[in-house]
């Protein structure tokens, strides 16, 4: 594909990949993601290419008798096992882990599912695991099947 001139508007973006897609189709080469965005990258050049999605990582940190995960990237069914790992072993020699997905763009609801199974886990358990903060994207999805403030509250 040879470099174009996006038109004053940009194109439809899948929301997940950011990779143009045409009007009204799921996305571009097979792309699952919603288009719900629009470039507003007037007369930039591009070259074809779609962005590459942000690396995904999950950093622990233990200070003050709590663990804290932070997480990174897109929660999806690609990474989601490694979100269930981490968190199947976080509340292994603590009594409190605070789950931070401020960095997380992206949830779908198998990310959704390692967090809800792991408070259940962490509730019988006699651990304290707490869902916060969240980003603009994740509080979406929390508020909507209506577990933000369950995950929130520890």
């Amino acid at each position: 594909m040879s470099d174009t001139k996006m038109p004053r508007n940009g194109p439809i973006l899948c929301e997940r990949h950011h990779t143009p897609t045409a009007r009204g189709q799921a996305g571009a080469a097979g792309c699952p993601g919603r288009i719900v965005a629009r470039a507003q990258r007037a007369d930039r050049e591009i070259a074809g290419a779609t962005l590459p999605d942000p690396p995904f990582a999950i950093h622990r940190e233990d200070r003050d008798g709590r663990r804290v995960l932070r997480l990174s990237g897109d929660v999806d069914l690609s990474t989601s096992p490694e979100v269930v790992e981490a968190l199947n072993v976080a509340c292994v020699g603590t009594a409190r882990v605070e789950v931070d997905l401020s960095g997380v763009r992206f949830m779908d609801s198998s990310g959704l599912h390692a967090l809800v199974s792991a408070r259940r886990r962490a509730d019988r358990d006699g651990c304290a695991l707490v869902v916060g903060p969240v980003s603009d994207e994740v509080r979406q999805v929390l508020e909507l099947t209506h577990t933000l403030d369950w995950l929130a509250s520890g």
